[in-house]
């Protein structure tokens, strides 16, 4: 059976998620992720973590960035603090991570998401082959690629709603941009528009790295039964920047397609209803990407 995931952006939301139908909550640590997700200390996340227990929902960490050699004593020291905590995944991006997992008999317990890299069958089967709990195929794809990729792996992961993160930088280019034209930060969240498309790109950045994100969001609805049709194990809800009652919305919708539903007329009001926002299709009907 297929399940839901969806990242947490309040954790007074964890009785909801649970009444709408969610099975795991993603909590982002705080200094340790590459995602514009709402992100928690340890300890935040170990009183989160005793409640979704309380509440049966599974529980991972967003541990995603890519870390320097002289951080690996404090990292090893985190990561095994997180895992003490009595997480059920810790979703990674760096192979030194993995390594760290490994040594402490953790490997499967691991989801390998590098965000847009993994785009075929046999780098997927090769990661799997692992030990790996899951791993996450690029949502850049069209969906016939992802479909095979899907026949190839039997524990796969896809962002199949929300904002996708496209790029990111170590350097601190919305830092630098200000310190140059000496401005002063306004906010945590702008938009880049590039000169030949229209499309408003959301631009942050936090203490690792500054990110960009696209300028939709993802929508999922028509294609994921076939997706599960063909193998999809892990269907993760992305909420950076969406609002809590669109995530309410999503999350509900969802479900209900999971549980192999007719929810034509559902899909529709909810099109509707949200019809402001830039909800697409992303790469699956695309060759390239735009």
């Amino acid at each position: 059976m297929s399940k839901l995931v969806v990242t947490c952006e309040k954790l007074a939301l964890l009785p909801q998620y649970k009444e709408w139908g969610v099975q795991e909550v993603q909590f982002a640590l705080k200094g340790y992720t590459f995602k514009g997700l709402s992100s928690f200390t340890i300890e935040e996340i170990e009183d989160a973590i005793s409640i979704a227990k309380s509440l049966g929902l599974q529980t991972s960490i967003l541990f995603d960035a890519i870390l320097q050699e002289e951080e690996e004593r404090e990292v090893k020291e985190v990561i095994e603090r997180v895992f003490d905590l009595g997480i059920d995944y810790l979703v990674v991006s760096d192979f030194a991570i993995m390594q760290m997992a490994e040594r402490m008999g953790r490997l499967n317990q691991i989801i390998y998401d590098p965000i847009t890299l993994i785009t075929n069958s046999m780098d997927a089967k090769t990661y799997e082959d692992l030990g790996l709990a899951y791993i996450t195929i690029s949502s850049c794809l069209t969906k016939e690629e992802i479909e095979e990729i899907l026949t190839h792996i039997e524990r796969s992961s896809l962002v199949v709603h929300g904002y996708l993160l496209m790029s990111v930088s170590k350097r601190k280019l919305l830092s630098s941009y200000f310190n140059y034209f000496q401005k002063n930060k306004m906010t945590d969240k702008y938009v880049l528009v590039e000169e030949k498309r229209d499309g408003k790109m959301i631009a942050i950045e936090n203490e690792r790295a500054m990110m960009i994100y696209s300028d939709f969001i993802q929508e999922s609805f028509e294609e994921i039964k076939d997706f599960i049709a063909k193998g999809l194990k892990r269907l993760e809800i992305q909420t950076a920047f969406l609002e809590e009652e669109m995530i309410e919305d999503t999350i509900k919708l969802y479900r209900q397609l999971i549980e192999d539903k007719d929810c034509s007329k559902e899909i529709e009001n909810y099109r509707k209803k949200y019809a402001a926002y830039p909800l697409e299709k992303g790469y699956y009907g695309e060759k390239t990407i735009k």
